[in-house]
């Protein structure tokens, strides 16, 4: 026997069907099925016969070190042969020829059988692994069998070509990593244990693929068939730039065998450059050197501390100038049924021409992906080869629309939300409503509780003195307090006056708290007793107290209506990326329609009793003020400062018969946890739990009714700022605990949602893209800021339609809901605060002690975050003194909720290849102390058994407490061999790629049971 090492190709295949390994466990073979009439067994079995003393590539097999041996001498092969049973038997023929592996070491890697189906037919069933043919060696073998059978090749005929010998290809200087498209996938590749490919097959007439490559002029029909793949899987990607493996084959093209090369292409499929402009620069890319793709992908996998990760699943194999494998019909018969179930691969297209046509097969692992995902791609792709074969103009398009037809009628369907609304102002519901109910509670506090009566009574007062001081519709007047009943009365005064309301929280660093002022423009303040002077007022701002005597005598008659619906109501900062809050503005149409619609979903009446623990600054807090109120409900006010405090929420809850609860996820959350803490129940009277402005934990829901003595109606509600409370909703009913988040949902009335790529186009059914949101809500723009506004509030280019850029991401489900996905920058939510981490970043730069800076949310992807803040010092500063004048500075310049929880001093950031912020290698907070060095002497016999086979490849230096992660794959497997072969056959190569030193190794054996 002789030995020779496995080329790239080889070892990726040797490599990859290894269970450790993302994609791998699986068999790794062709498999052909074709029905024949009159078969001859006798010489058939001798055509296979003769073909393995031809093709070394048939007497191969492959050594647990990973070289590639060619027996001499083999026993005679026969094919297995066995009558019909049943049609179940085929079924179970085929199951078991493509789902079991051969295995490399034990000859043969094929196998043959022949089904009897009559008398007269048969069908043939061929595996064969892809270690020793590739798609091209597979049909020509084909083709060997057929002639032998015929009687064709003499018998003195010598010997094929010998095995492929390895490529002596580099891996290029400057690796970037390799990113494969990010198709919408049901489930982590990483937890497929048995991954088991698809085929799916479509052709293009001859006609058409004939003026496809007349169309084509002078590019190569490969370049436009590659194209034209990667476009549609732009269409279905997450991002349009990404890596796709390219297979061909350009030696041996006669010879059974492994000979095939893979390639890297990066893509970018920017929708504004026309397909004939990109399959230009394929057709550059494919006509200069090509590096070993294979060597690319190791050296990423080591360089990259991913050794077991698919790098490069989605793969384009060129088989234009390929035989086909109608062969394996031997001229009797047809082939019936054809799959190659390939190594690390989500999805494999495959194009060769065949009696004129173009043939296009998609081997596809169906599990990992949702629903029609495949099938509306492919469809997709089709239809878009298609386009090119019979419209010139589909050449030179550009923002070309994939969406399927039913998924646009259906996105149609759900934004069909449009209702009429009145031309009422947001305040005048309660007007209507004191009319009515004058007599009855509005506001109830430990403190105070207000009347209907009294609160009209104030606001109607309180409007008039704020008119002659200046007030007027459009311009701005402060509410500047803590919890009490003092602010429904500030606002609803302030709107009564024509003019918008701005909160501002009293407890805010003197620099903000003065800039909002300066920035609204503001020049009165309400404020509470003993505020106007514990506060550092600007002198061209006037503070005015609320307090009781605003509340005697009856007010105006009647309420004033000085400005109109579509006028200013009020302003709520949210934090910039630039270090500067944006004020949102928000009219009276806009809110209305949000309020009055929650109110009809949920059945708001006068019966209702609402929890108001939101702070003003925050959007919720609108509808706490107006809905309730709307229809003759109270608004029940804790104690300033109990905003952690869920024991003051449960009195409060049972002494005031509170029917509904509407805060951030994190407030239910300790409420839940107190009360099961207790013991005890939730209030009989809480009916209605709408949340909001965060992340819904999956398991929330249960909890709450788990301690609810009625049914409780959960509502899961999001949104923006910019649009108006909210824009969409979900009922939570039964939720799987196996599900990563809540449902967003689907619009609200008079609202509408889009989910969008780059190019504004409508993204596929599971495809994230970012929200927009559209309909009457939408915010009037930012307060003295036309820059910002331009660049969030969007005209879309083919509806017309003004549109809010959220910067969220988010995915349609088939049925016309949506999932939300997180932020697509660099802006985070905690505890339902929109952060902006660049305005924390930017005031951290603000410190002269500080030269770089870079905050990031730590945490679940939908879980609690917490904000960690990294800086370097300029200059030799101890770390633990700057970090805490650091922590002072930002006290003294950002609100609380905005104050990271760690500050980590380092010498330098880390930083990626193309010199960006590497955010995945910032270090933990929470720094443990390193351990001692270790001595490089084995510790025991198991140590001396592991690093005995380490050395073996990595030399007699190699070290227990080397990390071996950074060595080849192949050597490392290499390695894993020879320990098992002469030591330690218990260990797995998963336990080898978890521990990456042989003493971390050695102590996890140890500790084993």
């Amino acid at each position: 026997m002789t030995g020779h090492p496995l080329t790239p190709a080889q070892q990726g295949n040797w490599l990859g069907r290894l269970p450790a390994f993302e994609l791998g466990g699986s068999a790794v073979r062709h498999y052909l099925e074709a029905d024949v009439e009159e078969l001859d067994l006798a010489r058939y079995g001798e055509a296979w016969r003769q073909a393995i003393q031809r093709h070394p590539a048939l007497r191969t097999v492959i050594t647990g070190d990973g070289r590639q041996q060619i027996l001499a001498d083999v026993p005679a092969y026969e094919p297995q042969v066995e009558d019909l049973q049943s049609t179940g038997r085929l079924e179970a023929v085929r199951a078991d020829m493509t789902t079991q592996a051969f295995d490399p070491a034990r000859w043969p890697l094929f196998e043959v059988r022949v089904t009897r189906l009559d008398g007269r037919r048969s069908r043939v069933h061929v595996a064969v692994d892809l270690l020793i043919a590739d798609a091209d060696g597979f049909a020509l073998l084909g083709q060997e069998i057929f002639a032998g059978y015929q009687g064709h090749i003499s018998e003195t005929e010598t010997e094929a070509e010998t095995v492929p010998a390895a490529r002596a290809g580099t891996a290029p200087d400057g690796l970037t990593a390799a990113l494969p498209p990010q198709l919408p996938l049901a489930i982590e590749p990483r937890l497929l244990e048995r991954p088991l490919c698809v085929r799916r097959e479509r052709r293009l007439p001859a006609p058409h693929w004939q003026a496809l490559q007349a169309h084509a002029a002078d590019l190569t029909p490969s370049a436009v068939l590659v194209c034209a793949l990667d476009q549609a899987l732009a269409a279905w990607s997450k991002e349009p730039r990404f890596t796709v493996a390219y297979a061909y084959r350009d030696r041996h093209p006669r010879a059974v065998g492994h000979f095939t090369e893979l390639t890297l292409l990066d893509v970018d499929a920017d929708p504004r450059i026309s397909f004939q402009q990109q399959a230009q620069a394929v057709r550059t890319r494919l006509a200069h050197d090509r590096p070993d793709g294979i060597r690319v992908l190791r050296e990423l996998a080591r360089t990259t501390g991913r050794p077991t990760a698919a790098l490069a699943p989605v793969i384009f194999c060129d088989r234009l100038h390929s035989a086909s494998c109608d062969a394996w019909a031997l001229g009797l018969g047809r082939v019936v049924f054809s799959s190659q179930q390939r190594p690390q691969v989500q999805l494999a297209h495959e194009v060769r021409e065949e009696h004129g046509e173009l043939v296009l097969t998609w081997d596809t692992v169906d599990a990992l992906f949702h629903g029609r995902v495949l099938d509306d791609l492919i469809d997709g792709h089709m239809t878009f080869l298609e386009q090119l074969a019979t419209d010139p103009a589909a050449w030179q398009a550009t923002s070309r629309d994939w969406l399927p037809l039913h998924q646009h009628r259906l996105r149609d369907h759900v934004n069909a939300t449009e209702a009429g609304i009145l031309p009422l102002l947001l305040h005048e519901p309660f007007w209507a409503q004191a009319a009515r109910t004058p007599d009855e509670p509005a506001v109830i506090s430990d403190s105070r509780t207000l009347t209907y009566r009294e609160l009209r009574a104030g606001a109607t007062t309180l409007g008039a003195r704020l008119r002659e001081l200046g007030a007027r519709p459009n311009t701005t007047v402060a509410v500047v307090m803590d919890k009490g009943w003092e602010q429904p009365l500030a606002v609803f005064g302030i709107l009564e006056s024509g003019a918008a309301y701005v909160p501002i929280e009293p407890d805010l660093p003197a620099e903000r708290f003065h800039y909002l002022l300066k920035h609204a423009e503001v020049k009165l303040a309400l404020t509470q007793p003993g505020l106007e002077t514990k506060l550092a007022w600007p002198q061209d701002v006037t503070p005015m107290v609320i307090d009781e005597s605003l509340l005697d005598g009856e007010g105006a008659p009647e309420p004033s209506r000085v400005q109109g619906h579509r006028d200013l109501a009020y302003i709520i900062y949210t934090s910039g990326s630039t270090g500067l809050p944006k004020g949102v503005m928000i009219d009276h149409r806009g809110a209305l329609n949000t309020v009055l619609d929650i109110n009809r979903r949920f059945d708001v009446t006068a019966a209702d009793r609402m929890l108001t623990l939101t702070p003003l600054t925050f959007d919720l807090s609108v509808y706490d003020l107006f809905g309730p109120f709307a229809h003759g409900g109270a608004l029940v006010m804790p104690d300033a400062g109990t905003g952690r405090a869920p024991w003051h929420w449960a009195d409060l809850i049972e002494r005031h018969q509170v029917t509904m609860w509407n805060t951030v996820p994190a407030l239910m959350e300790m409420l839940v946890g107190y009360t099961r803490g207790r013991r005890q129940r939730l209030a009989s009277t809480l009916r209605l739990v709408l949340m909001s402005g965060d992340w819904i934990p999956v398991t929330l829901p249960g909890r709450i009714r788990s301690l609810a003595d009625r049914h409780i109606d959960v509502i899961s509600l999001g949104g923006a700022t910019e649009a108006s409370i909210w824009s969409i909703w979900h009922r939570i009913d039964t939720v799987d605990p196996n599900l990563p988040s809540i449902p967003y949902g689907k619009p609200l009335t008079n609202q509408y949602f889009e989910i969008l790529d780059e190019a504004l186009r409508r993204r596929p059914d599971w495809v994230p893209g970012e929200q927009y949101v559209g309909g009457h809500g939408i915010a009037m723009g930012y307060w003295r800021d036309p820059d910002k506004t331009a660049r969030a509030f969007i005209t879309h280019p083919t509806t017309g339609r003004r549109l809010y850029r959220t910067g969220d991401l988010g995915r349609y489900f088939p049925d016309g809901s949506i999932e939300f996905l997180g932020r697509e920058d660099f802006q985070v939510k905690i505890n339902g605060y929109r952060i902006e981490l660049g305005e924390i970043e930017a005031t951290l730069l603000d410190h002269d002690a500080v030269n770089s800076a870079v905050v990031t949310a730590i945490g679940a992807q939908r879980g609690e975050k917490r904000l960690v803040a990294y800086a370097t010092p300029a200059g030799a500063l101890d770390p633990d003194e700057l970090a805490k004048t650091l922590r002072a500075h930002l006290a003294e310049k950002l609100p609380s909720h905005m104050l990271p929880g760690h500050i980590v001093i380092l010498d330098a950031l880390p930083l990626t290849r193309n010199g960006k912020v590497d955010r995945q290698a910032l270090p933990a907070p929470i720094a443990t102390s390193s351990a001692a060095a270790e001595a490089a002497g084995p510790d025991d016999d198991l140590e001396s058994a592991l690093l005995a086979g380490w050395r073996d490849v990595a030399g007699d230096h190699f070290a227990p407490t080397d990390d071996y992660s950074v060595l080849d794959l192949l050597d490392i497997v290499r390695a894993h061999h020879a320990i098992t072969r002469n030591g330690v056959p218990e260990l797995s190569l998963n336990e080898v790629f978890r521990h990456t030193t042989v003493r971390a190794l050695a102590r996890h054996l140890s500790a084993s049971p």
